[in-house]
């Protein structure tokens, strides 16, 4: 909807806008859009997104004349709109890595080859909390990209 917007010379009537973007999120031409399809953005659009996005200052949007516009505000969006995203982490070296250390801390517990001996349940203890702080970043890290935080 910004991208629309950002390329508009002026406002955009609400019912084009619904129609580019029904186009878009299913990948035909405007002329190819269902009646139910257009509904579904317009309603989304009207009743959500826009007074949203009017209240944080991002577009001037004029409910009953149906005319929608980016504000100078908007720019600041666009940017992180436009910004490439993250580089994937590789979290099958970091699930990798601690499964290594753990085997290595297991075996090397085993053999007495530690200054010290650790209980069983402390070396499991210590895996399982490790592996817990692992994923809990995973998915709060994945959770925020996919939020576009």
């Amino acid at each position: 909807m910004l991208e629309h917007l950002d390329g508009a010379e002026g406002p955009v009537g609400l019912g084009r806008l619904a129609e580019t973007i029904a186009a878009e999120e299913n990948d035909v031409t405007v002329a190819m859009i269902g009646s139910a399809a257009r509904k579904r953005v317009y309603v989304a659009l009207y009743q959500c997104h826009l007074p949203k996005m009017a209240d944080m200052g991002v577009v001037d949007y004029d409910r009953r004349g149906g005319r929608v516009e980016l504000t100078d505000e908007a720019e600041q969006v666009l940017e992180m709109a436009r910004r490439e995203p993250d580089v994937d982490r590789p979290w099958h070296k970091y699930y990798g890595g601690v499964g290594a250390g753990a085997t290595v801390l297991f075996v090397a517990n085993y053999l007495a080859l530690l200054p010290i001996h650790l209980a069983a349940n402390a070396v499991s203890a210590f895996v399982v909390a490790s592996l817990v702080v692992l994923s809990t970043a995973h998915g709060v890290l994945s959770r925020r990209r996919s939020d576009g935080a």
